[in-house]
């Protein structure tokens, strides 16, 4: 009788526990509280940040922590300032912009964690009819420009490296339509590589670029910027962040149809034969970028030095800062 008691209180005790790690498994099976960040882009959503919402459906972002915030952005100098104010946490933007930032009176709080674009995507381009393949070929023509774009700043330092005699040149205000070249208005215009030239190819047209690139203009674009703040006081956070965008555009650039799918699926009015071309020339254009032995997004003394001459003589910026201010490979990984 002894024994059967003893066998039941064992049997109670037993039953107990087991109602107690039912009680509490869920506390245990949580995943860790996810941190809330914003994330703005540079522009308005493209086929080019789909490495971000692919990084977003994927979990890339939730398995560090991080609930991911995107918000579409207004240009890069925009981008520049949401960080300084501390509206936005982390911004995509043209590497131009957050040196001039940074070199402003009073200075944009903003550092550079990485840089994607290692060049300009600029070009002049020309439907092939018109025979400019060299610089010399723009005199007598009519070019279109867009004189508050970055493009068209990178033209300027273009055309005084190659000694381009300007009055020769017929530079047109344009509005940025693609019609100005099918209507013969101008015979070439200023723009970015991935835009307006790939479009046309896809349409069937034949074009002529000049890569400004080709011509020893430096510049680095697209990036990944954060605020001084964040950067000193949450360095956590800031590993977790660039951890996650650079396994999202790893994962991108190696499964571009996965992530054009998804992107897609978040903005199906998006063209998606254009969409499909211009996030394989993105995937393209980095990877051609990145340097032997460096991680994705690896940045260098030389590439920024030749920025800020860049924009020094452009009359951009009128001072230059030491660069270790303004960017940092700390949080890149191999």
């Amino acid at each position: 009788m002894t024994t059967l008691w003893k066998n039941k209180n064992l049997l109670a005790d037993l039953l107990m526990c087991f109602l107690l790690i039912l009680g509490t498994g869920n506390s245990y099976a949580k995943p860790p509280e996810l941190t809330k960040v914003r994330l703005m882009l540079d522009w308005k959503p493209g086929a080019e940040p789909a490495f971000l919402y692919l990084g977003q459906e994927k979990g890339f972002f939730k398995k560090n922590g991080i609930d991911i915030e995107i918000v579409h952005g207004q240009g890069s100098s925009y981008s520049v300032n949401m960080v300084d104010s501390k509206n936005v946490d982390f911004a995509l933007c043209a590497g131009e912009s957050a040196l001039q930032g940074r070199s402003s009176e009073p200075s944009r709080l903003i550092k550079v964690l990485a840089v994607f674009y290692p060049n300009t995507p600029t070009s002049i381009y020309s439907l092939a009819a018109k025979n400019i393949k060299n610089p010399m070929d723009l005199y007598e023509r009519k070019v279109g420009v867009m004189k508050g774009s970055s493009a068209y700043k990178q033209y300027l330092a273009f055309s005084e490296k190659e000694s381009l005699d300007k009055n020769k040149i017929v530079e047109i205000a344009s509005a940025g339509s693609i019609q100005e070249i099918l209507s013969g208005d101008l015979d070439a215009m200023v723009h970015f590589s991935f835009q307006h030239p790939l479009q046309l190819r896809l349409k069937g047209y034949e074009v002529n670029e000049i890569m400004l690139k080709d011509y020893g203009i430096k510049v680095y674009g697209q990036g990944l910027i954060t605020n001084d703040d964040i950067l000193k006081k949450r360095k956590d956070l800031v590993k977790r962040v660039v951890k996650s965008i650079t396994t999202s555009l790893k994962y991108s650039m190696e499964h571009s149809q996965e992530a054009l799918d998804i992107f897609l699926k978040s903005f199906p009015e998006q063209d998606k034969e254009y969409s499909k071309a211009k996030l394989e020339w993105v995937n393209s254009f980095i990877k051609d970028g990145i340097q032997k032995g460096k991680p994705l997004g690896y940045q260098d003394e030389a590439g920024w030095r030749a920025t800020q001459d860049y924009l020094m003589q452009a009359g951009l910026i009128n001072n230059r800062i030491p660069l270790d201010d303004l960017y940092t490979n700390e949080f890149l990984i191999k």
